[in-house]
């Protein structure tokens, strides 16, 4: 049986985080004695480097089957079996997605290519920055979302991903950086449509809902997402555990986006 991930990240986060403070208030305590030791701060601070080495390791065992595992919970629908099989075959393991909060992109970029991941050019964020700015009752203007997106090679052949949203330190809301990495709002996993047509992603779209018991959580749109292929279509679900899963395709198919997006108001 595989460790728990998740758990293990959230000791050493606990434990990191409380060396963090202590650090801090020691640096403080020389700083008023006159001997000012304080070093200029890293680029990503001790909770989300702890989150993001945890996330390069889980990322390196996830496949298609086990996210649709995952998604289904310890109980699941008898329909899931033969359901779950059609849906793999026509998905792949896209990526897992986190949300941190760097001093500059370029750190969180750096921090995985150290770890053996291939990182891709930052592109603006439309999805998440608009799912952030509702959340906090801000100006879509007010916040500049990046999206990293990084990849690695099994030794199977097999690609695996991470897709970073980056909102730089210095622009987010204390409160914002707190709650998010608190109730991790913006993680999931994302299967990748392999060959998508309208039918095909309407298709997928009905079987996650009603064999996998899953709801809309919103979606969209992003041109400058691999734009050279039509850009991104981009749909969320939630899960009655609170896992998210993201359906995403190349093509922009806005007839499907605008009705998911309906159902999850």
């Amino acid at each position: 049986m595989l460790p728990n991930f998740d758990r293990i990240a959230d000791v050493a986060v606990a434990r990191t985080t409380i060396h963090s403070t202590r650090s801090v208030k020691r640096r403080r305590t020389r700083s008023v004695v006159g001997r000012n030791t304080t070093s200029r701060s890293s680029g990503s601070d001790f909770t989300d480097t702890v989150r993001l080495a945890f996330l390069a390791s889980r990322v390196r065992r996830t496949g298609v089957e086990r996210v649709l595992a995952s998604i289904a919970g310890p109980d699941p629908d008898p329909r899931t079996a033969a359901t779950g099989a059609a849906v793999a075959q026509q998905c792949a393991f896209d990526h897992e997605a986190i949300l941190v909060f760097p001093e500059r992109v370029g750190d969180t970029a750096r921090f995985l290519r150290e770890r053996g991941f291939e990182v891709a050019d930052a592109v603006p964020s439309v999805v998440v920055r608009s799912r952030l700015t509702s959340r906090y009752g801000l100006a879509s203007s007010a916040l500049d979302v990046s999206i990293l997106r990084a990849s690695t090679t099994l030794g199977s052949g097999e690609r695996r991903g991470i897709e970073a949203f980056c909102v730089p330190r210095a622009s987010a809301p204390g409160i914002m950086i707190e709650r998010e990495r608190r109730e991790n709002n913006e993680a999931h996993v994302a299967l990748m449509v392999t060959d998508p047509t309208d039918i095909r992603l309407r298709a997928l779209r009905a079987t996650l809902l009603a064999d996998f018991s899953l709801r809309a959580d919103g979606g969209g749109y992003n041109p400058r997402d691999g734009a050279a292929t039509g850009g991104r279509s981009v749909l969320y679900f939630r899960a009655p555990s609170g896992a998210r899963l993201e359906l995403t395709c190349a093509g922009n198919f806005a007839q499907i986006v605008d009705a998911h997006c309906g159902d999850a108001r």
